[in-house]
């Protein structure tokens, strides 16, 4: 069994998020979330202090930024980018700051969404985009700019509804994204099959046939509300420079149902671990209260499996409350 590496978790928006998703802090997990005004900032932070570090000098201080609580943030993936032991993620919410999926903000802040992702890609570190953030940065990438033709073409058409989403477990446990492995690890089946109620105005895409970047598509999807269900690309990922591309056109806080088979067990294990022992009880209780009756059952258990992939838990539960300490294993 190998060892899962600790994660820094980076959440980017400034306004009302559409992904409500969120990860918790834990033992093995550091989340924060920063606007697109902090990442201005952290660009200049990790360009400076690595300038320094490589010249063997001691950093100067910038008085601003040391008395700031970004601070914290800041220096915690500073450490993330030269440990090896953890894997950093910089999810770019789907947020009302994306503008219905035509610009990040404004010019200047899309232009320095590219330059931040062609400085940080140099390491190995992971880029999350979905849905309005998604359509944003694909439908300003041009070669010129990053060096590559787009690797994602995004339609002019969206969808909203009920949708239906196909995986192979293997993909899931394939991809760094904790979310998917996650659910790789509580499916019983080979076979993993969702369904979503996405919102108005969800983004779909496919892979550009003119880029060269190999593109593992890691889920497809279709839309229930549709005579013709041509099936599309949900999750995907692709290299660029040292950096990965988590892409995903849907968000989990809009899941519906679990189709596929899961493995209660684990799952209990999950929910107690995440949220707490309190929680734990409450859904034995509702399992118990179940019985025999399959279709109280399956909502039981999609509606565990949403509250874990959002770590948005019901009115009557709290997150686990011990070993909040983000430990770096090294």
């Amino acid at each position: 069994m190998t060892t899962q590496n600790n994660k820094c978790i980076i959440d980017i928006f400034n306004n009302h998020a559409y992904d409500t998703s969120v990860f918790l802090n834990n033992s093995d997990t550091y989340y924060a979330t920063i606007t697109y005004r902090d990442l201005e900032k952290l660009y200049h932070y990790l360009n400076e202090e690595i300038e320094e570090t490589e010249k063997n000098e001691k950093p100067e201080k910038n008085e601003e930024i040391s008395h700031k609580k970004e601070n914290m943030i800041f220096m915690t993936i500073l450490n993330a980018l030269n440990d090896s032991s953890i894997d950093l993620f910089f999810n770019f919410k789907c947020a009302s700051n994306c503008n219905n999926g035509e610009i990040i903000c404004n010019q200047n802040i899309q232009e320095l969404v590219f330059d931040f992702i062609k400085y940080i890609t140099k390491y190995n570190i992971y880029l999350i985009f979905s849905d309005h953030s998604m359509s944003a940065l694909f439908k300003h990438w041009t070669e010129e700019k990053m060096g590559i033709v787009s690797p994602i073409y995004i339609h002019d058409n969206d969808t909203s509804g009920p949708y239906r989403m196909l995986a192979k477990k293997e993909d899931f446990i394939g991809s760094k994204h904790p979310i998917l492995q996650k659910i790789a690890n509580l499916s019983e089946n080979d076979n993993i099959e969702m369904e979503f109620n996405n919102m108005n105005g969800t983004k779909i895409y496919n892979v550009n046939k003119d880029s060269k970047t190999d593109v593992k598509i890691l889920s497809t999807g279709y839309p229930l509300n549709h005579t013709k269900n041509k099936e599309l690309p949900v999750h995907c990922q692709f290299q660029y420079q040292n950096g990965t591309f988590i892409i995903s056109s849907t968000h989990w806080c809009n899941m519906e149902n679990v189709q596929s088979d899961v493995n209660l067990a684990r799952l209990q294990v999950d929910y107690n671990n995440t949220f707490g022992i309190d929680a734990y009880n409450n859904l034995q209780k509702d399992i118990q209260t179940a019985n025999n009756d399959a279709t109280k059952m399956k909502r039981i258990i999609s509606d565990s499996m949403k509250e874990l992939c959002t770590n948005t838990p019901s009115k009557y539960m709290t997150p686990n409350k011990t070993n909040t300490k983000f430990q770096n294993k090294k």
